[in-house]
């Protein structure tokens, strides 16, 4: 596609970033976390109004300074309180923050806010800035992840700072009393009756219990059921299994399939010199694809784990080196080699010896190729 087919605020080259602009950044950055401990200090009967006036003040007024002053201090803060405000705003439109029980609740909000970025990065006076199509593009994503986590584990957390949100409402319910023969030592004592007048009622006193008869350990050979009757210590001793139920896969497939829809998004708009729509879709789908190796990793192992981080690495190294990434193809580079450290080390775990020793001709013999391949391009046609 031609690059005259596309506004200027999409086919325009990424700008180089400048003193002025960093410290705009840096600025926006501090008075969110002031807006955000300032809605902390709200009463709780009125956090969701609050919330909702804040947030909206907030983004209005990032919208004022983006038009003021685009590209510099005053337009870089702008697009941070935009985008900062874009989250809490849409998580209370969508919830009461002290009723969030399901993941349904934050499906919503993810999609709200994947559409107020995408409103912001079309039409907003900072349109086509990199920072409303990242996070869009990521909440697309987390809102997705969001329906393949379990029930169990739910969503303990919220975008508005001092307010706790708990996973599961689990209602009260009265602790059954021992029977009296469970309390030896202490008499049953009827609970004092009412009267008109407190001092009517005689004082309750409660006895000492008799001190324990000191126990020892037991010499002879008991079943399991006499040692759940006996000693403390011989129930510590007896080994119990419990089945423990298996991680879940799907969390990891999701953020997988999501960064390979990313990744080769980002091959494709660098291949069309659109590096500005490249960048967003290349950070998110280096950061879903460095979730979507670490899920894996409790259900498939360590080795799995390592040797998928292993070829998402080299996917973005590949990348970095087709579109003249330098930054982007050395954090592929580190990434590899950690992954390949930890697949080696997985592989030999009893020997740390033997995992040096791979891990030194493994390196060699990387270092074999680069050489060869620099010999190659070295060459006369």
């Amino acid at each position: 596609m031609p690059d005259d087919a596309l506004p200027h605020w999409l086919s325009d080259e990424r700008r180089p970033p400048t003193v002025d602009a960093m410290l705009g950044a840096l600025g926006g950055l501090v008075a969110l976390f002031g807006v955000s401990l300032l809605h902390g200090e709200v009463p709780e009967d009125h956090a969701r109004a609050a919330g909702l006036a804040l947030a909206l003040l907030t983004l209005l007024a990032g919208c004022t300074l983006s038009v003021l002053q685009r590209a510099r201090a005053l337009g870089v803060a702008g697009v941070v309180l935009a985008a900062g405000a874009v989250l809490p705003l849409s998580f209370l439109l969508a919830n009461d923050p002290a009723a969030v029980e399901s993941d349904g609740d934050v499906l919503v909000a993810a999609l709200l806010a994947l559409l107020l970025w995408s409103v912001l990065f079309a039409v907003g006076p900072a349109r086509g800035h990199g920072v409303f199509l990242g996070l869009a593009l990521f909440a697309l994503w987390v809102g997705v992840l969001s329906q393949t986590i379990p029930d169990d584990v739910g969503f303990p957390f919220s975008p508005v700072p001092g307010r706790e949100i708990p996973a599961q409402e689990i209602p009260d319910r009265p602790v059954p009393l021992l029977p009296d023969d469970d309390w030896p030592g202490f008499e049953t004592i009827p609970p004092p009756r009412l009267g008109p007048d407190p001092r009517l009622n005689p004082p309750m006193t409660i006895p000492r219990p008799p001190p324990g008869r000191p126990r020892f350990p037991s010499t002879t050979t008991t079943t399991g059921v006499e040692q759940s009757l006996g000693d403390a210590r011989l129930i510590a001793a007896q080994d119990f299994e419990f089945d423990a139920p298996e991680p879940p896969l799907a969390p990891a497939v999701v953020s997988m399939l999501f960064a390979l829809l990313y990744l080769g998004a980002a091959f494709v708009l660098d291949g069309a010199r659109l590096r500005r729509l490249a960048s967003a879709f290349l950070v998110v789908g280096i950061t879903a694809a460095a979730v979507g190796s670490l899920s894996a990793g409790p259900r498939l192992g360590a080795t799995t784990a390592s040797s998928l981080a292993l070829v998402f690495s080299l996917v973005v190294v590949a990348l970095g080196l087709f579109a003249t990434r330098r930054l982007v193809a050395w954090l592929g580079a580190g990434t590899a080699a950690l992954s390949l450290t930890a697949t080696v080390a997985s592989l030999l775990e009893d020997s740390a010896t033997g995992t040096a020793l791979c891990l030194l001709a493994v390196g060699a013999a990387v270092v074999g190729l680069g050489v060869s391949a620099g010999d190659r391009n070295d060459a006369p046609a």
